[in-house]
């Protein structure tokens, strides 16, 4: 599982609360408008894309569509709230 957010402070935020069984859970500081930083975690490597509350502050979304569509594995689902 890869955790990632645009501030640094809220990954350390979350990364202070990691438990024991989620330990595993690499967190990466990205600007998800920049399609180039999506793809960077690799292309194809992704079941599930999950986006809470990030888009509602993004002034352009077609990057972070066209990322999430490279990251994804064929058959893969994107769930946005």
């Amino acid at each position: 599982m890869v955790a990632t957010d645009f501030s640094g402070q809220m990954l350390e935020h979350a990364r202070a609360r990691t438990t024991k069984e989620s330990e595993r859970i690499e967190y990466r500081q990205l600007d998800a408008t920049r399609e180039e930083e999506i793809v960077a975690l690799g292309l194809q490597r992704f079941d599930a894309v999950v986006c809470h509350q990030g888009i509602m502050d993004m002034s352009e979304i077609d990057p972070l569509m066209q990322g999430i569509r490279q990251v994804l594995k064929p058959g893969g689902r994107f769930v946005f709230h």
